[in-house]
Order: C-alpha cells, then structure tokens, then sequence
C-alpha cells in the first residue's frame, strides 16, 4: 500500500513537471499586467496628473493580480502536497474546476481548446478532491499528448478536450474526458489499465492509466473506454462513473467557485456533449 501511494505521488509530480510551461506563462501574465500597471501609475503620479479614484483604480487592479498568482500557487501546492488519507464529501464539479485551471494553459500552447461542460447544480463524491484532480488531468494530459501525435501529421488541426459532468440514475455520476486526438488502436485496448504497458513508446512508463484506475476504485468508481482510429473520427473517450455522497453530511454548495462555474460555456442537448458521440452509453441520463 506504502508502495503504491508513493508511486501515485511521484505520477503527480511528473503531471506538474509536465505542466510547468504552461505555468510559467499562467503565472506571466499577472505579472505583466502588474508590470505595466504600476509604471502607469508611476508616470503619472510624477507627473503630477492622476486623480485620487484613478490611482485607487489601478491599485486595485494590481491587488486582484496578485490574488490570482497567489491562487495558482496555492493550487499547486496542493496539488502536488501528498494528500491527507482522510476522505470527505467534495463538489465534483468543483475538482473538475480545478484540474482545468492546472492544464488550461499547457493545452493552449499546443493550439487545444480545453471546454467544461457542468450538467448538473449539485454533484458531491466521497474520497479525495486532489485525488480526482490527478486522475483528470493524466487523462487530459494524455488526451494532448495524442492531440499533438495527430497534429504532426494534420498541421492545421485545432485540438478539443471536453470534460462533461452529469448525474446518472441510481445516484451515480458520469464524468466523461473526450478528444479528437489519434485514437488508440484495437489491439491495445484491452491492456490500456495494465502496469508498464504504454502507447507512448519513448515517452512513457506504463502506469499512469492504471493508477488513474486505482484511484477511481478507492472512490467506489469505475472507468471505461472507447477509442476510434478511422480517418474520419479520431479520438477517445474516457467515462468515469463515480456513486453519489450521502447528501447527510454534505460539504455547502455554496463553497463552488461561481465566478469560474459562469464562465462556462451553455450546455449541448443531452447525447451532443462529446465529440464524436462516444461513451454516448455511459452519459445518457
């Protein structure tokens, strides 16, 4: 047990070394704004010419930039603390969020649109959040790394990953990680879950699909997979089914980040929230 909880540690900490360009230029940007905010302000306090409300204004604008690096960081750190063995009800939804503002930037990089698509108001799991948050972004960092296999060869091709969240009959969740990457031939399918078997040759080490596995089994979950190879409807589909929190002892709702979740884009008609119409099965309400 000792053994695999450290291999699940090490797997987040290859995740953030993977990620960290995409930081570097997530952390870049408040910087910027800060940067140019403050020699506004100081030119024009030398100058003698800025108004009370205005230098307040552009202080503001500073503080909020700060707030938002604090906040990545902190993220981070969290995500790659070794987690608490202590399980609790927490807001799906919520852990989605969060594996999305990890990988967001890394994926834009590479030209790959990341989308959240949330179909429910209340989804609470029993387990760990930061644990969730791995398992999404391995299959989401996958996910890139087959968008960018097919993008060598389709040099104009615009990269999607969706993330669906919905509740299933019989107090279930569904969560549903869709690409238009290469796809995964058959023959490879059925080891896909094993340790040390690997697609990505060179690049991988064989176990982070199945600790993604472990980790969805610890929260009383299962996974599956579809995959399409044919020139017309590359991608795979990876669909997590997770059992409901008892509602008795659950976290406030109100603890969900509501500016993040606004941002989202409306929700697909039911059956229209993946790509291609894969793990259709495992969404249906």
């Amino acid at each position: 047990k000792q053994a695999q909880q450290q291999l699940i540690q090490a797997t987040k900490l290859a995740s953030l070394g993977e990620m960290a360009t995409g930081m570097a230029h997530e952390l870049n940007q408040p910087l910027n704004v800060i940067k140019l905010t403050a020699s506004s302000l100081s030119g024009r306090l030398r100058a003698g010419g800025t108004a009370p409300d205005e230098a307040a204004r552009q202080l503001s604008t500073m503080v909020q930039q700060v707030d938002r690096a604090a906040k990545l960081i902190t993220h981070l750190r969290a995500f790659g603390r070794t987690p608490d063995p202590a399980v609790s009800n927490f807001d799906v939804a919520s852990a989605i969020e969060g594996a999305r503002s990890l990988v967001a930037a890394a994926l834009a990089t590479d030209r790959i649109d990341l989308e959240l698509e949330i179909l429910t108001e209340e989804a609470f799991a029993k387990g760990q959040a930061t644990l969730l948050e791995q398992v999404l972004v391995n299959l989401v960092l996958n996910a890139r790394d087959s968008i960018k296999q097919r993008q060598s060869r389709e040099p104009g091709l615009k990269g999607l990953v969706v993330l669906t969240l919905r509740k299933l009959p019989d107090r279930r969740l569904s969560i549903v990680v869709d690409d238009n990457g290469t796809g995964i031939p058959a023959s490879s399918m059925e080891h896909l879950f094993e340790p040390f078997f690997t697609t990505k040759l060179e690049l991988g080490v064989g176990l982070g699909l199945w600790i993604v596995k472990e980790i969805v089994g610890k929260h009383g979950g299962s996974i599956e997979v579809e995959s399409n190879t044919e020139a017309d409807h590359h991608g795979t589909c990876f669909s997590i089914v997770l059992p409901v929190a008892a509602t008795s002892v659950l976290v406030a709702a109100s603890t969900r980040p509501r500016a993040a979740m606004a941002s989202l884009p409306a929700p697909r008609p039911p059956g229209a929230g993946t790509i291609r119409g894969c793990c259709r099965s495992a969404m249906a309400a």
